[in-house]
């Protein structure tokens, strides 16, 4: 802040006062010295813990007698340009988790105001470069954990997070790789040429069927039994 100052005697000391709210209220922040001359100078460090849109400083001056003399400034405002902190701490490396299953995010952040949003995405890309969003709130700005749900097997899951104060300001951090395991049963289904059919002793004929799985169909076993008998291998394996 820069003042002028003057009087018929010999300038005394300078009072400097500071204030957010309109002048509903205000401070002291220092008191200087007056020195000899008709400009003077202030280093106002700007705080970081709040933004407003009515700063204002007063400037109270007095001479050797006591006489005083106070002047305010224009209001000014201050804006927050300080990036929120976040971290995320799990998952952490080696986790694994079931596919369609919950799981829980946990991270710390921090701002100087607060943080206002969140935005959560996923990516099963090697490299993680394409992510796609699990959750965009402004519901968790008091909490530090989440829990989600990953319908995909994979072994390059990775979540990254993005933290918003009310300004814009941001930052964003990404959990450790980990994997996601297969959970769902494959499915199978003898094709229905098969029923109400008799066959002959050492007659040659096929056994046809669909499978599918949400990851892949690794083997298919195929066994045989007749009445309430053991039930034998046919083929393994297949």
């Amino acid at each position: 802040d820069v003042y002028k100052r003057q009087d018929n005697m010999v300038l005394d000391s300078i009072y400097v006062y500071y204030s957010n709210d309109s002048l509903s209220s205000w401070n002291l922040i220092d008191s200087l010295q007056a020195e000899i001359g008709g400009i003077g100078e202030y280093l106002f460090d700007i705080p970081d813990s709040v933004v407003t849109n009515y700063a204002a400083f007063i400037i109270t001056i007095f001479d050797g007698s006591g006489n005083s003399s106070s002047d305010t400034s224009d209001f000014f405002a201050i804006y927050d340009n300080t990036a929120p902190s976040v971290m995320v701490s799990e998952p952490s490396e080696g986790f694994s988790t079931l596919e369609n299953e919950l799981f829980t995010i946990e991270w710390t952040n921090s701002d100087n105001i607060g943080v206002h949003t969140h935005l959560f995405e996923y990516s099963s890309d090697e490299l993680g470069l394409n992510y796609d969003t699990l959750l965009f709130t402004s519901n968790l700005s008091q909490a530090n954990s989440e829990q989600f749900i990953i319908s995909e097997v994979t072994n390059n899951a990775r979540i990254k997070l993005t933290v918003k104060d009310e300004a814009g300001n941001s930052a964003t951090d990404y959990s450790s790789q980990f994997s996601v395991i297969d959970n769902t049963p494959p499915f199978i289904e003898f094709n229905d040429s098969l029923n109400d059919t008799t066959v002959s002793i050492a007659e040659i004929f096929n056994l046809t069927w669909s499978s599918y799985d949400n990851a892949y169909v690794s083997y298919v076993n195929l066994d045989y039994r007749i009445g309430n008998n053991p039930w034998e291998a046919i083929i393994e394996n297949e």
